[in-house]
């Protein structure tokens, strides 16, 4: 089950959000939700006409709406009945049955049918990626009547008794250990949410999606797309009969990419196992040209709903029908509407001025783009379109809340966009041996100094950001947020991949300026002259001189603080988070020559692994880490010994990057290029040490212990006593095999290890090692 984003962009006024699991959303009335959100009705529908003719077509005994103004088969209220919710709500398919006979459409088919979930829609805690919902508005064309995620349109969920519970006092808490959704969360709330999640992640063809819920006799309607969530207030849906008609009569006889469908990509092969689309990508200059995908290479950012909902496919291109036999990458996402374009910015950074070299450099570091567009929706008839995120008009709506003012409406909407890479590359977390990722990121740091000394940050610094070529070298990727260091043009967001993010920006304010200056107080009267043993009279209170009777002079009022700006120092931190990040994900570096067994794994795992979760996602330990050497000091004596010096020079590249950030920041306009003078060539130079240092040991992480268990042969007999020393000391962290325990060296007392900072290379010498140099 995918994991539902649990937040939105909170700049919305407070009275129009309701809370959800899929983030925040707007509450709008029931007839603005209808006229605004839902795809326009045909124009031979009038859904008041409609109503009457439910009402008085045929005999009374089969006429949809009864006497009673009930619809037929639901003469007590749900909540009545005894029977479960499958038997209960089963009739609503003779209502959708009924509504589409009296639409009086004569030049259209209803694009989709109702049908009720044969086996009964389960619990939320019960669903799986094959579970389905209570009901569904699914495509008239579904072959066999088997239904699946990829035909359903519009999903429903039903429950016979109302919780009672508004949605703006719903919760939703996600534990980052356990990962578990709050159970106190309204049931239907939650099942109506999966199912949304669910359409958009299951299908990458759907844009957007709708939704239905009822509890008792509370109808409320739905709408997700990758910018926001609208829901209406619920509305009774047994006697307001023309609301329940408008519904269903617009999306019955909607066009498939009004229900959010896109055109553009085709389903080509219909595997389960390796679904196979063709996506057409239109140029700048309005050409179509059609991918194939090959291999779906990147979707994780589909599990949350409101979003950029990236997938990247290996693709080929196709020629007159045909596969032209070379690959690429396409990426497809969804991108603030007012943000320049990757493919734009490629091109702003290779027309840039530069020494030849760094001119070089940049350009074998960034990925080479071979097309790239916003997405067109054309459906045919001469009405095509730009994809973007659902936009309500702007002026007042009726008031459903408490708000004065529809400030709903601010917000990054978002456009639909492709670009296809020539270049297929590995990503960072894939690179082995292990050692290499070091050896990466100190090409990568080498980058990231060109495009400073360009005027540029990249802003978006994470290790899904760095890939490795087909020639072992750097590709700096995803340039959507790069920008120069200069503009001001655009306002400053809070962007970035939040386990990456450097902590200033993370809390949007310049956290190292100097302390102010506090002008002394004046200085008091003696103490004497108020001796206790005598009464003070006004006579004997000394008179203030003139000196002090004058009013100090007003100096200038201080400059009001300039708006937080992003700066080269932050692309920095960003990269020495993505080092530790890998760093604290090597458990062991051990010899070749080490015989491991299933059982020979370092004492202490787990806290190291509670260590590397926390500096990943505990936004306060990130903050103190960069407060107080202390704590993240804490956090490198988890490390095993083999990988604690190592450890000790990130703690002292922290150290380097607050210099920095105080240097910078004695200047109103933070001067980031004196205060990072060389420290992009050291830091490279001490990635690149660790490379080497690396070299010829085998690397354990969490994944290696279980899948990759290395089997190595005895190691050779050893005759000079000072060399087993040696071995002995640099391994006394390491597991041994078991049954190899020396029972005489077992009960000594261990020797407590103290954690060293080297200042001049990642690796630190042994006690022992010192003694037998000297010796």
């Amino acid at each position: 089950m995918p994991l539902l984003s649990p937040t939105i962009s909170a700049s919305v006024d407070e009275g129009l959000i309701q809370k959800t699991p899929l983030g925040e959303c707007i509450q709008l009335p029931v007839d603005y939700f209808l006229e605004h959100v839902l795809p326009p009705l045909h124009p031979q529908m009038d859904p008041r006409k409609m109503v009457d003719i439910l009402k008085t077509r045929g005999n009374k005994s089969q006429r949809a709406i009864t006497t009673h103004g009930r619809w037929r088969g639901f003469a007590r209220n749900p909540a009545e009945s005894l029977r479960d919710e499958s038997h209960v709500f089963k009739y609503l398919a003779d209502v959708v049955q009924a509504i589409a006979k009296v639409a009086g459409v004569d030049d259209a088919d209803p694009t989709v049918r109702f049908q009720n979930n044969p086996h009964g829609g389960s619990d939320y805690d019960l669903r799986d990626d094959n579970s389905l919902p209570d009901a569904y508005l699914h495509l008239h064309n579904t072959l066999n009547d088997t239904v699946n995620w990829m035909d359903i349109a519009v999903p429903g969920e039903y429950r016979k008794v109302s919780s009672h519970v508004d949605l703006q006092c719903v919760s939703f808490r996600i534990n980052l250990l356990s990962l578990q959704p709050d159970l106190n969360l309204n049931q239907n709330v939650r099942n109506i949410s999966w199912s949304i999640c669910t359409s958009l992640r299951k299908d990458p063809r759907r844009r957007f999606t709708y939704g239905y819920s009822i509890e008792n006799t509370d109808m409320r309607l739905w709408y997700c797309d990758r910018y926001r969530i609208v829901t209406a207030v619920p509305f009774n849906f047994m006697f307001e009969h023309e609301s329940v008609v408008r519904f269903l009569a617009s999306l019955i006889y909607a066009r498939p990419d009004q229900l959010g469908w896109d055109p553009s990509i085709k389903l080509s092969r219909d595997d389960p196992d390796n679904f196979q689309y063709d996506i057409t990508v239109t140029t700048k200059d309005g050409e179509k040209i059609i991918y194939r995908t090959l291999e779906l290479l990147s979707d994780l950012a589909v599990n949350s709903v409101v979003g950029k909902g990236t997938r990247i496919w290996k693709v080929t291109r196709l020629e007159d029908g045909r596969i032209s036999g070379k690959t690429a990458v396409l990426k497809d996402s969804w991108v603030d509407k007012d943000q320049p374009r990757e493919g734009d910015t490629f091109h702003e950074l290779r027309d840039a001025t530069m020494p030849a070299e760094n001119h070089k450099i940049l350009m074998d570091a960034l990925l080479t783009v071979e097309n790239y567009g916003d997405v067109i929706i054309d459906p045919g008839r001469d009405a095509a379109y730009p994809d973007r995120t659902i936009q309500l008009p702007s002026s007042p709506i009726p008031k459903c809340a408490t708000s004065d003012s529809p400030k709903w409406s601010v917000g990054k909407h978002k456009i639909h966009h492709r670009v296809v890479f020539k270049e297929v590359c590995t990503p960072l977390r894939q690179l082995r041996p292990f050692r290499n990722i070091f050896k990466i990121l100190g090409e990568a740091c080498i980058v990231l100094k060109v495009l400073h000394q360009a005027g540029w940050v990249h802003r978006d610094i994470s290790s899904a950001n760095i890939l490795v070529d087909s020639t072992g070298h750097v590709k700096l990727i995803d340039l959507e947020y790069a920008k120069k260091i200069d503009d001001e043009s655009r306002r400053e967001m809070r962007v970035g991949t939040a386990r990456f993010m450097s902590v200033e920006l993370d809390h949007r304010y310049y956290r190292y300026r100097p302390s102010p200056v506090i002008s002394p107080a004046p200085k008091a009267p003696p103490f004497d002259t108020f001796s206790t043993s005598r009464t003070p009279t006004p006579e004997r209170i000394p008179t203030p001189s003139s000196s002090t009777s004058t009013p100090p002079r007003e100096g200038p009022s201080p400059e009001p603080e300039p708006p937080f700006r992003y700066n080269p120092i932050h692309d920095f931190e960003s990269l020495w988070w993505v080092t530790t990040f890998f760093v604290f994900q090597m458990e062991a570096a051990l010899k070749s020559t080490a015989v491991l067994s299933a059982q020979s794994r370092p004492p202490h795992l787990q806290e190291q692994r509670l260590c590397a979760q926390r500096l990943c996602y505990d936004r306060d330990e990130r903050y103190f880490v960069m407060s107080n050497g202390d704590t993240f000091i804490k956090n490198v004596y988890t490390l095993h010994r083999s990988i604690r010096p190592i450890g000790g020079r990130l703690e002292t590249w922290r150290a380097k990057i607050i210099r920095a950030y105080r240097k910078a920041e004695q200047t109103r306009i933070p001067d980031a290029t004196l205060a990072m003078q060389d420290l992009h060539d050291e830091f490279a130079k001490d990635l690149f040490r660790i490379f080497d240092m690396l070299a010829g040991k085998t690397i354990m992480t969490e994944e290696s212990w279980i899948t990759n268990e290395p089997v190595v042969a005895d190691p050779p007999q050893e005759t000079s006593l000072k060399r087993k020393r040696g071995v002995q000391d640099e391994h006394r962290d390491e597991p041994e095999a078991e049954g190899s325990a020396d029972p005489a060296r077992s009960r000594k007392k261990a020797r407590k290890t103290r954690l060293v900072v080297v200042l001049d290379g990642p690796a630190a010498r042994t006690r022992a090692r010192t003694r037998a140099k000297a010796r």
